[in-house]
């Protein structure tokens, strides 16, 4: 009767993405106790790069600049971004998109569906977010040497809720054709369930 009930308000697939939730924010703190220069050190730099390319191939001047220097508290080298001799805006560990390529890899690894879709939106969405975050940094180094009012709360919120809104947009687009009907999930136990019995006959 328990597990009837159980079944009935926390189907198996419910349950299972509870468990795989757990596990992965257990990797997710674990993979954060780390340093993991040998990611953030590439990733950093390549956004830095492809940042100051924006920047100088889309404004008015070439004058920005590029600076690779560590950061007070920071073990990891940063890219400083550079108008003249103005510094406008620096990339470091938590600028390089790391932090929202992992929540979104939870989203994905948590939910079933077949390995080859998830592979696909993994793919997509880390090439999607990463370019964002490109776009993201070089719009904070403009706002910051032109609108430098505006640039806490592009930084804190608004660009921000542009990547995290990406990310929850994907993974809608992702939820699509994953079904949670207790019809469905009854069919694939009996499914499961025929299966082993006929191995064990």
């Amino acid at each position: 009767m328990f597990n009837s009930s159980l079944n009935n308000y926390f189907p198996l697939t419910v349950r299972l993405i509870l468990v795989k939730a757990l596990l992965f924010f257990i990797i997710y703190k674990f993979i954060f106790s780390l340093e993991l220069k040998f990611l953030h050190a590439p990733l950093t730099s390549h956004v830095g790069e492809y940042t100051l390319k924006l920047l100088n191939t889309f404004t008015e001047s070439s004058h920005f600049h590029i600076k690779r220097e560590y950061i007070n508290g920071l073990k990891t080298l940063s890219s400083q971004i550079y108008f003249k001799d103005t510094k406008v805006v620096f990339i470091a560990e938590s600028c390089n998109g790391f932090i929202a390529f992992m929540r979104y890899l939870g989203l994905i690894f948590c939910f079933p569906s077949r390995l080859w879709r998830k592979l696909l939106y993994i793919i997509l969405g880390l090439i999607i977010i990463h370019i964002l975050n490109i776009f993201r940094c070089a719009a904070l180094a403009y706002i910051n040497l032109y609108h430098q009012s505006y640039f806490d709360i592009s930084h804190d919120y608004i660009l921000k809720l542009v990547i995290y809104g990406t990310i929850f947009l994907l993974w809608i687009s992702f939820l699509k054709k994953i079904s949670f009907r207790k019809k469905k999930i009854q069919k694939n136990q009996l499914q499961r369930s025929w299966f082993f019995h006929n191995i064990n006959m």
